[in-house]
């Protein structure tokens, strides 16, 4: 299996909420719940995740350097693709189209901005408001910034009410982050044959939690023999553990 480590950017965090919707819906806590979602979903595929933060942090004493946290973290680790991900807003409320950005067409990540873009679409009742493919060109510091090919999704407009209802449920989340992963494990050729069913994620989570795993692991595998005996031993491990508080 071809090996890829993905930048996944959940937008502002900590004390830099982004924008806020009218019924109080912080961006920092959307764009972390779909980045986690995605990261999952691409772990359970086989690919390698970096987050730029997966808790609500700021990384930086300001705006300039929190973001110049986000773009070094990634290309000290030489990441292959980065997608940083948004939520809109606007004065006019009933905006209501997403956009994926990109520091120039004609490369790359346009290519992969044009998948995510087609995922969505497929996904969603959204559409992008305008006569171009929602693949649009703009000087952001997370694309322009970064050695990879990097995109941006600006996932609609949190300023309106309607979406902004979407955007705080997490199953609509669910579905955001799956078009997203979709589109990212189809630029680089891997099979989609469907998402593993989010109880099943969430089962790996609670191991991982419970110290019964290390890693992440695709929850439709079959597992081997030694991977059983592995998990019944970290169990055992952590009942004397236990015992011994």
């Amino acid at each position: 299996m071809q090996k890829v480590l993905v930048g996944i950017d959940p937008g502002h965090g900590g004390r830099d909420p982004g924008a806020v919707g009218l019924g109080g819906t912080k961006e920092k806590d959307v764009t972390l719940a779909i980045s986690l979602k995605v990261a999952q979903i691409l772990r359970a595929a086989g690919v390698d995740v970096l987050l730029t933060r997966n808790t609500d942090t700021h990384l930086g004493a300001d705006q300039r350097q929190d973001l110049f946290a986000r773009s070094h973290k990634f290309n000290t680790a030489n990441c292959d693709i980065a997608v940083s991900i948004h939520c809109n807003s606007s004065a006019n409320r009933a905006a209501n189209y997403f956009s994926v950005y990109v520091i120039g067409l004609g490369g790359s990540a346009e290519k992969l901005a044009k998948l995510v873009v087609g995922e969505i679409k497929a996904a969603t009742n959204w559409h992008w408001g305008s006569d171009d493919d929602g693949v649009r060109e703009k000087n952001l510091h997370m694309l322009r910034e970064t050695k990879m090919p990097a995109i941006l999704i600006e996932c609609n407009f949190i300023s309106n009410a309607a979406v902004e209802l979407q955007l705080k449920s997490p199953a609509f989340q669910q579905v955001l982050a799956e078009a997203i992963a979709k589109g990212i494990l189809k630029y680089f050729k891997m099979e989609v044959n469907g998402m593993p069913e989010q109880w099943k994620l969430d089962i790996v989570e609670k191991a991982k939690q419970l110290g019964l795993i290390t890693q992440d692991h695709n929850p439709d595998e079959l597992a081997s023999k030694w991977f059983v005996l592995q998990v019944s031993m970290n169990a055992l491990n952590a009942v004397e553990s236990k015992k011994k508080q």
